[in-house]
């Protein structure tokens, strides 16, 4: 099976903003904990510095806490949309060429795939792909904790047949939706 495609800004911001969101390697949660431990804490020392009231301050500063651990998640989330798209910008702002945004080809095979752009080959075995991860607008198959071909859905003409193949070739246990169907 060839898949032909283009891969712009727009499509490594999405696959930017879903390893966030979905890899494990950043733990939101832990995060809005730090924050709101952080910002409570420090209302409850700077209250209990100026009015002298453990009281006070305890109470202060476990509401600003709360404040922060329930308003951090929606807050972090518009952040990283618009720093994502910054950071792509940035990183990709020259006109040169390196492979990661333009046209791509993949084949899939038995033996595994084969990404072809104006200046690289890369060929991966089944093995080595460590989750392919299905969304409703991309799907990312990865080879490494970080790094994964970004294809966008829309290039995948016959879908059901690419998962079907896919899920053959890699095995079913590395299929992560993400688009609302069943795995």
């Amino acid at each position: 099976m060839k898949i032909d495609y283009s891969v712009a800004k727009g499509d490594l911001a999405a696959f930017h903003e879903h390893f966030v969101r979905h890899s494990g390697a950043v733990n939101l949660r832990r995060v809005a904990a730090l924050q709101a431990v952080g910002s409570g804490g420090s209302v409850f020392f700077l209250i209990l510095l100026f009015s002298g009231s453990a009281v006070a301050a305890a109470v202060v500063g476990a509401l600003v806490g709360g404040v922060v651990l329930l308003a951090w998640p929606s807050v972090h989330r518009s952040q990283m949309k618009k720093a994502i798209p910054k950071f792509i910008n940035k990183l990709y702002s020259g006109n040169s060429s390196d492979g990661v945004l333009g046209d791509h080809c993949v084949e899939i095979s038995p033996d595994g795939l084969t990404e072809r752009t104006s200046v690289n080959e890369t060929r991966q075995q089944w093995a080595g792909v460590r989750s392919i991860d299905v969304t409703t607008d991309h799907v990312y198959i990865f080879t490494t904790p970080t790094m994964a071909f970004v294809i966008p859905r829309p290039a995948i003409a016959a879908f059901d047949d690419f998962l079907r193949a896919v899920t053959e070739y890699a095995g079913a246990a590395k299929i992560r939706r993400f688009d609302g169907a069943a795995a």
